[in-house]
């Protein structure tokens, strides 16, 4: 399977931090830390 790279958005908001995928409609995740949603972002 060949290996893709996107580019990732990390965005502080009043609760944590929203991170999206601008080149991925909908990949969208929040929390409060920044190693959770790297966990949360990534594809099986």
């Amino acid at each position: 399977m060949p290996v893709r790279t996107f580019l990732a958005v990390f965005e502080p908001t009043k609760m944590g931090y929203s991170v999206c995928v601008p080149d991925l409609p909908g990949c969208v995740t929040t929390g409060a830390r920044l190693t959770t949603r790297s966990t949360r972002l990534r594809m099986p």
